[in-house]
């Protein structure tokens, strides 16, 4: 009765081992359901425009933020698409007609990138979404609007950002920095970005606005 017993317990256990085996490897890996929604060949065109005000006494605007206003356009081609990293190359197209041109690249998953241009998101966000589900800094989807263009239109999802830091070159400015990022949410990718950077000591507001012009996935204007 008692060896009866035993081999009951044993095969349920094993039954229950085998079962939590099958729920285990049958679940999807992490970020499998988060996906670009770009693809090779899509271009997006944008304007760029600064904006300076300067309040306190000294104060004067850094030469690398006046070139923002000899821009002509910028332009992201992407090149690959391969799981959840965004591949593209960028074209920085000036009045004058030089260009500087850079590769990049965005994990829609993570967020990392390598500093060209970060503002690629994974398709198909929905409110209170995690921009980066597999990062670490739990921004998410503010607000989703319909804006209309040429073509029709299409949902766009917000969010908003704030930090601080140190000027890298002094010490002793504080920049509280606020970041208003607005995105196509079918392709994940920006249409208006609004960087508004406050530095102290002197008081200096330097405001980076850059707006979708042109694209070949949907007609803009």
């Amino acid at each position: 009765m008692v060896n009866k017993v035993l081999i009951t317990i044993v095969i349920g256990l094993v039954a229950l081992t085998l079962g939590l085996w099958a729920i285990v490897v049958t679940q999807p890996p992490p970020g499998s359901n988060v996906v670009p929604g770009v693809a090779a060949g899509n271009v997006f065109t944008y304007s760029i425009k600064g904006y300076a005000q300067v309040t306190g006494e000294n104060g004067s605007i850094p030469e690398n933020f006046l070139e923002i206003n000899k821009t002509d356009w910028y332009r992201i081609t992407i090149t690959n698409v391969a799981g959840h990293e965004v591949n593209f190359t960028t074209t920085w197209h000036f009045i004058n007609g030089t260009e500087i041109e850079n590769m990049g690249n965005v994990d829609v998953y993570t967020g990392a990138d390598n500093q060209v241009f970060w503002a690629i998101y994974p398709a198909n966000l929905t409110l209170n979404n995690l921009i980066s589900p597999g990062g670490s800094d739990g921004t998410i989807v503010n607000q989703t609007e319909t804006r209309t263009y040429k073509s029709g239109d299409r949902e766009t999802n917000i969010m908003t950002m704030q930090k601080q830091f140190y000027d890298a070159s002094d010490p002793e400015k504080v920049v509280n920095d606020y970041i208003y990022v607005h995105f196509d949410k079918a392709t994940g990718m920006l249409v208006e970005l609004k960087d508004m950077r406050l530095y102290s000591v002197p008081e200096i507001v330097l405001t980076t606005e850059q707006v979708l012009i042109s694209s070949n996935v949907w007609a803009v204007s």
